[in-house]
């Protein structure tokens, strides 16, 4: 079965992007659906669960960011998801080299991605082509496809 690992960037369209990244957001859902249903095992870092909580600090303009962070997180963990912790510093300075990347925020999530066994990241963030060689990066909507032909061929 295919290990995923979702980065924030693909969380907040499920949590967040309904009305304004509506065509994401349901590439997102249906991916979401695929997770639940036992289609792929998808892994997130707390590394992920961090950016959510910034995202409801510094994007969206409401009085309690705190509290709308805890409602996202409690939605969040209502699907399959299997949650891996933040790399110690042994294993930042063994990996760093190996996923060099130009936004150094994403480098934590190639390295969970990598040792926790995923066959690819999901995410909306094109800086993931920087570790392509090492681990496939792959939009939501290109996995689901990749799901689709597998279904398929394994029908006939």
């Amino acid at each position: 079965m295919k290990r995923i690992y979702l980065d924030a960037s693909v969380v907040n369209v499920r949590l967040f992007g309904q009305e304004k990244e509506a065509e994401r957001y349901a590439h997102v859902v249906r991916l979401f659906e695929a997770i639940d249903e036992g289609e792929v095992v998808a892994i997130v870092s707390i590394y992920t669960l961090q950016e959510i909580c910034i995202f409801c600090r510094d994007c969206l303009a409401v009085k309690e960011p705190e509290k709308v962070a805890w409602l996202a997180l409690r939605e969040l963990f209502q699907h399959e998801l299997r949650i891996v912790p933040l790399l110690s510093r042994v294993q930042k300075i063994m990996h760093s080299r190996t996923f060099e990347m130009r936004d150094a925020s994403d480098q934590p999530h190639a390295i969970c991605a990598y040792l926790h066994g995923c066959d690819v990241i999901v995410a909306y963030d094109e800086h993931f082509q920087d570790v392509a060689e090492r681990i496939l990066y792959l939009q939501p909507e290109e996995l689901l496809v990749e799901l689709e032909q597998f279904t398929d061929a394994f029908m006939v």
